[in-house]
């Protein structure tokens, strides 16, 4: 998975080992800025903030985390779903103003996010599950 801040001339890449590795790139430079192990279950989709550039997120089974990048630190914290959701595969994201995320579910909810915590759900948007196809 690659996404890319091309304001900053940053790229993020997750790899397919068994830490899952997030690398934040200077793509310009050809360097890596930083790395981190990324989750121990899967990773499906990571993206930055583009209100946010120090800012990024990434998810997958039954996870989502919110990434802030500070040096050559990446730092992670937990979405946290409350009652408002269910914990559940997540397979894509979205990013929005004001810290908020929208995140699409394996069983087709839409989760709404308002910095790490969960605030709403779109129940049923989709019938199956959806991706993001970018």
């Amino acid at each position: 998975l690659i996404s890319i801040l091309p304001t900053l001339q940053r790229l993020v890449s997750i790899g397919l080992d068994s830490k899952n590795t997030i690398c934040v790139w200077d793509w310009k430079k050809g360097r890596v800025l930083a790395t981190t192990p990324g989750h121990t279950d899967r990773i499906f989709d990571v993206s930055w903030d583009l209100h946010q550039p120090n800012k990024m997120i990434s998810c997958g089974v039954k996870h989502i985390k919110f990434w802030s990048l500070c040096g050559n630190t990446l730092t992670a914290k937990r979405g946290v779903f409350g009652k408002t959701g269910e914990l559940q595969t997540i397979l894509c994201l979205a990013c929005a103003r004001d810290e908020i995320t929208y995140s699409g579910a394996l069983n087709g909810d839409i989760y709404v996010w308002k910095g790490i915590n969960l605030v709403r759900t779109v129940h049923n948007a989709h019938g199956v599950s959806m991706h993001d196809w970018n």
